[in-house]
């Protein structure tokens, strides 16, 4: 199955291949007031400068540190961005 043994949700290889960019837009003060569960971040972001389109970016990367690469850590990315170390993973409702 994975290179690793499952987390805690019984998911495996999780983080520390790419950052994962998330639909989510970026606001640094988003969950002091957001929901307990599953917040689905803020429609807009309050994170200047407003021209560019800010996302949030997950986890870590194959060049991060150790440290870095846990699903809590969330960081602004800007939309045109391109690096070899971001990606997405495509997720289905079941």
């Amino acid at each position: 199955m994975g290179s690793f043994a499952p987390n805690s949700y019984g998911l495996f290889d999780m983080i520390g291949n790419v950052q994962e960019w998330c639909w989510d837009m970026y606001d640094p003060e988003y969950y002091r007031d957001s929901p307990e569960t599953i917040p689905a971040g803020p429609a807009v972001s309050s994170f200047t400068p407003r021209l560019l389109s800010v996302f949030v970016s997950r986890g870590g990367s194959w060049r991060d540190l150790a440290f870095n690469c846990r699903l809590t850590r969330r960081i602004v990315y800007y939309q045109r961005n391109r690096t070899n170390y971001l990606g997405f993973r495509p997720a289905r409702g079941l």
